[in-house]
């Protein structure tokens, strides 16, 4: 936090054993207890991102402490080895706030988190993410034969494909997904853990704003099939297949590429509801999947399979 902070001094008091004042030529100072020359105890630290009251140990943030930055964000709570550890309060420049536990400086433990919207999410944390994120199994909950469960009239209109999408039967087996009925096959690709939070999700019986999503290179670039990524919502229990009216050629070829994180949010995940190219269907799971059933389905399409 203050390496590269150039010439320092002591300028005021007993900066060995005792209180005291020490500088650095890039403007950092360090007002407080010292303890054969190291800070320890209650001090004040001011440096270039923001300003720290509270216990120090060996130089580090250690104990209780409040770190005020300059940009608004507050943290106030437990600090070990310059790091967020323990119990703590975090308030965000939007006025969303995180209360609960900490460990290495992320969100760990028993914790709730409050949007500035006044949405929550709480629950038990891991590394910065809810425990259920984190512990997701993705085979247990998409393994299966799945249908989609409401009106597509919209799709279908613009959709150029002219399938009936209504009567699909989406197969998923383990990184598989295979559209019977339009006869096409894709695999999921990667997961992202992310929070989005919009209003416009509530309608779709979205309870929190936790999700798990699993890119997938199901669309295609023709314009002919938009079934693009899973979002699974609420612990698992609620499965989107989004669907996306955006066609486009060459690189990248997801809906969410990176470069499309909206200005200010950690992810391109996060206005996923706002955009009206980006569609979302519930799938509702109606079959089990096992290897045989899905391999037998879509056997021709994999020229190594005897």
């Amino acid at each position: 936090m203050w390496c590269n902070v150039g010439f320092a001094e002591c300028i005021k008091g007993d900066c060995i054993n005792g209180y005291g004042t020490y500088t650095f030529e890039s403007g950092v100072k360090y007002v407080g207890e010292f303890k054969n020359g190291i800070w320890n105890g209650q001090g004040t630290f001011t440096f270039a991102d923001g300003k720290y009251v509270g216990e120090f140990k060996n130089g580090e943030l250690h104990g209780q402490g409040t770190l005020t930055y300059t940009d608004g964000s507050k943290y106030v709570g437990e600090w070990k080895d310059n790091k967020k550890h323990g119990q703590g309060t975090y308030t965000g420049t939007d006025g969303g706030n995180y209360v609960g536990g900490f460990k290495n400086g992320r969100k760990y433990g028993q914790g709730t988190l409050t949007y500035a919207n006044g949405t929550i999410d709480k629950g038990i944390w891991q590394d910065g993410k809810l425990k259920w994120q984190l512990d997701f199994d993705r085979a247990k909950i998409l393994n299966g034969v799945w249908t989609i469960n409401q009106p597509m009239d919209s799709f279908l209109n613009e959709s150029k494909s002219g399938h009936n999408f209504v009567d699909e039967k989406i197969y998923i087996y383990k990184h598989w997904v295979g559209f019977a009925n339009a006869d096409h096959i894709c695999q999921i690709l990667s997961t992202e853990h992310p929070f989005i939070v919009s209003k416009n999700s509530k309608k779709f019986g979205v309870k929190e704003n936790s999700y798990v999503v699993l890119r997938t290179n199901c669309k295609d670039n023709e314009g002919k099939f938009g079934f693009d990524n899973i979002f699974i919502a609420n612990k698992g229990s609620l499965v989107f297949f989004q669907y996306s009216t955006h066609f486009f050629f060459g690189p990248p070829w997801w809906t969410f590429s990176i470069d499309m994180i909206p200005e200010g949010q950690p992810n391109q995940f996060h206005n996923s509801f706002e955009r009206d190219e980006v569609k979302f269907v519930k799938i509702n799971k109606v079959g089990d999947m096992d290897e045989k059933k899905f391999f037998d389905k879509f056997k021709h399409k994999f020229k190594n399979l005897n």
